[in-house]
C-alpha cells in the first residue's frame, strides 16, 4: 500500500511568540495526482496546536517554496476545529521531493514540539506520524 515518505519536518524559531517557519520536504511511494484520479485528493497536517492560528475557520494559509504549486492557490485551508491545514493537490506530488514551509505565530508560552500527522484523502494511504 502506498505510504508518505517524510524526508525533513522542521521548525525554525522555537521561542514563545516568535516567528516560525515550518518546512516539510515530503515524497510518496505513488503519485497523488493525474489522470487516474477520480476524486479531487487532498493532503492534511495535523497537530499544529500551540500556535496563535491562522485567522478565521477555512482562512487560506499561503505556502512557499518550489512544493507550493503542487497544492490549490498555492496554499492550505486552516481547520481550527482539527488544528490542522488541508491542501488540495494540483500537481504531482511522487518519488521525487516535494519541499513547501508556511509560517506560524508561536504561542506566548513555551511548549514541547507538538506531534505532527500527515494524511490524504481521495487515495489509500497509510497514516504516518513525525515529531518536529
Amino acid at each position: 500500500s502506498p505510504i508518505f515518505n517524510l524526508p525533513g519536518l522542521g521548525q525554525r524559531g522555537a521561542g514563545p511568540s516568535g516567528s516560525n517557519p515550518i518546512l516539510v520536504s515530503l515524497q510518496t511511494t505513488q503519485p497523488l495526482f493525474g489522470s487516474s484520479f477520480r476524486c479531487v485528493v487532498t493532503v492534511t497536517l495535523s497537530g499544529l496546536s500551540g500556535h496563535c492560528g491562522f485567522g478565521s475557520d477555512n482562512a487560506v494559509v499561503p505556502l512557499f517554496g518550489t512544493g507550493a504549486s503542487s497544492f490549490s492557490q498555492s496554499g492550505a485551508n486552516w481547520s481550527a476545529a482539527s488544528a490542522s491545514l488541508v491542501g488540495r493537490v494540483v500537481s504531482p506530488i511522487s518519488s521525487s521531493v516535494t519541499v513547501f514551509s508556511f509560517n506560524v505565530t508561536n504561542g506566548a508560552v513555551g511548549q514541547p514540539s507538538p506531534i505532527l500527522t500527515l494524511s490524504a484523502s481521495g487515495v489509500r494511504f497509510q497514516l504516518s506520524t513525525y515529531a518536529v
